[in-house]
């Protein structure tokens, strides 16, 4: 009976393979007369019977990222949710994140996800949005009318994500501030799929509308430079705090104390409070100390250095 499963189990195992070299050669053909309409009907059909399809997905993201009919000219309708059926970047990114956690069935999906996660690379990166001088701790949203630009000749799906991006700052503008870099002490935000520039030391410009001056910073192949915006720049922000994190206020003459753990906490002063950001769990483990008045701990150091300075004479 062991045996009978097992045959079964290799005879499904090889159907489904032979049906994705089957899938497979559809697209190729489908995509060497250019019908890349037909071709992405093709994916969706074969997702609706297996979603997680490596090659499937793979297949999505390489049509969007190389097809030739006209993509430029495709109409950001809504730039949340309405896309051109000639250009839907949002599903190039869900693809791209569920593509580099995947793992492939077998070497003809793997082969496929390898080639589309090198185009993608090549094409686009993630760029890190800090604010200098920012009012809030971390965990918040703020407004920004930015645009980025750039002198370098750009394929038109860089043009039409570049096009989609300003379109979003133009219209909606607001970022999340939820990550923190350990290194800059800082919380940032990251916009996916930023083109890339393909010359040497190329890159980006942004600015911020309104204003007259522009900052260049590289962003190509090899670089990717983050970029960093006054606070003054930003307007509505808003705490976003996540379910597990608290913002307490408390006067700033007390010490707080609170619990040794690998999680951060987060402290700054707002003129006679101080705010602190931290773990909703450390809450009920908090100490509130009060510093010795200053005098007090001259009275004391100065005790201390008496009888110090009393032994050493005494054991001459």
């Amino acid at each position: 009976m062991k045996r009978y499963g097992l045959i079964l189990v290799l005879f499904t195992a090889l159907f489904a393979q032979n049906g994705e070299e089957a899938f497979n050669n559809r697209i190729r053909t489908l995509l060497n007369s250019k019908n890349y309409s037909a071709a992405l009907t093709e994916t969706w059909r074969y997702l609706e019977h297996d979603p997680f399809n490596v090659l499937a997905r793979s297949w999505q993201v390489y049509i969007y990222l190389t097809r030739e009919d006209s993509v430029q000219r495709a109409k950001i309708k809504n730039v949340i949710t309405d896309e051109d059926p000639r250009y839907n970047f949002h599903l190039v990114l869900e693809n791209i994140d569920f593509l580099r956690n995947a793992s492939p069935e077998n070497e003809l999906a793997r082969q496929m996800r390898d080639n589309v996660l090198q185009i993608y690379d090549e094409l686009f990166g993630d760029l890190k949005i800090y604010i200098n001088n920012s009012p809030l701790i971390g965990y918040f949203k703020a407004k920004v009318n930015l645009k980025i630009d750039t002198t370098s000749i750009l394929s038109p799906i860089q043009k039409k994500r570049l096009e989609e991006i300003n379109s979003y700052f133009k219209n909606v503008g607001e970022i999340y501030f939820g990550e923190y870099d350990q290194q800059k002490q800082r919380f940032y935000y990251t916009l996916q799929g930023v083109p890339k520039t393909g010359e040497f030391h190329g890159g980006l410009i942004y600015y911020v509308i309104g204003d007259t001056d522009s900052t260049f910073f590289e962003f190509n192949t090899q670089y990717q430079e983050s970029i960093e915006i006054e606070a003054g720049k930003f307007t509505a922000f808003e705490y976003m705090l996540p379910a597990d994190y608290v913002l307490l206020f408390f006067p700033k003459k007390y010490r707080v104390v609170t619990p040794s753990d690998r999680r951060l906490s987060f402290r700054r002063i707002y003129g006679d409070k101080q705010a602190f950001l931290m773990p909703v769990e450390w809450v009920d483990d908090l100490k509130l100390e009060t510093p010795a008045p200053i005098w007090q701990r001259y009275v004391i150091w100065g005790g201390m250095a008496g009888i110090f300075y009393w032994l050493v004479s005494t054991s001459r």
